[in-house]
């Protein structure tokens, strides 16, 4: 156990797992709005298939706890995340949509924990970390797509390898990551010597939540979907791919 747990202190990087889950994130939203359109599609009306926004909600699970949310749910949200993205190329159709789904709201789940409860004394190092994640995760997220043609190369064929392997890191880090949390919980094991009030933190987490995650939801349309951008300006996919490229560096 302690060679398991030096293995993974040794080779852990806040930046490769931050890349990793929010690449995960991209990949399973982009599936859940591509399988929600198609079956709602289908019928040109609203059905049970509706139910599956209700995922998109996921953060108001917080307002359940009074006092704490423990650490250990958003260490299982990160890993039914992980688990999501790994098994919902395998289906298709309303699984898929139901799998895509439910990654991404234990994404919302998991993703105050990326941000805002990590023990770092250095904030603008942690600012800094998540926007190269950001960047990393877009920058693979693009060229997977371009590989195969606006389809993500890793959710096709025998490509999926390349997903299962990135899932494989994503666990070995979560479990480091896990580490960090301990004896650090999102409400009330904040330090009480904190200058912002319990109060203050409790009412804004899910606000927080969903705000930044409506700007990652932006992020994912303009930067993952170059193809999307291209049709609706009739210009060149060539030259819309380089220019978010650029933006991207």
């Amino acid at each position: 156990m302690p060679r398991y747990t030096g293995f993974t202190e040794k080779y852990y990087s806040e930046i490769i797992f931050t890349a990793i889950m929010l690449l995960f994130f991209i990949q399973l939203f982009s599936d859940y709005v591509e399988s929600t359109y198609i079956l709602l599609l289908m019928t040109l009306s609203l059905n049970q298939n509706t139910l599956a926004l209700l995922f998109m909600f996921s953060p108001i699970i917080f307002l359940v706890f009074r006092k704490s949310i423990p650490d250990k749910l958003l260490i299982v949200a990160g890993g039914v995340m992980i688990a999501c993205r790994v098994v919902e190329p395998l289906f298709d159709s309303v699984m898929r949509m139901v799998l895509s789904g439910l990654g991404v709201g234990c994404f919302f789940i998991f993703f105050p924990s990326i941000l805002l409860f990590v023990k770092s004394e250095d904030t603008n190092k942690r600012v800094m970390t998540f926007g190269i994640g950001l960047s990393l995760a877009l920058a693979a997220s693009i060229l997977l797509r371009t590989l195969n043609f606006t389809i993500d190369l890793s959710t096709y064929g025998w490509s999926q390898v390349i997903g299962w392997a990135l899932a494989v890191i994503g666990v070995f880090m979560l479990v480091d990551f896990s580490k960090k949390l301990q004896g650090f919980t999102v409400t009330s094991g904040i330090d009480v010597s904190a200058p912002v009030p319990h109060r203050v933190r409790k009412r804004t987490l899910t606000g927080i939540t969903f705000g930044l995650t409506s700007i990652l939801f932006f992020v994912s349309f303009a930067f993952s979907s170059p193809v999307v951008i291209s049709r609706w300006t009739e210009s060149s996919y060539v030259a819309v791919v380089s220019g978010v490229a650029l933006m991207t560096t």
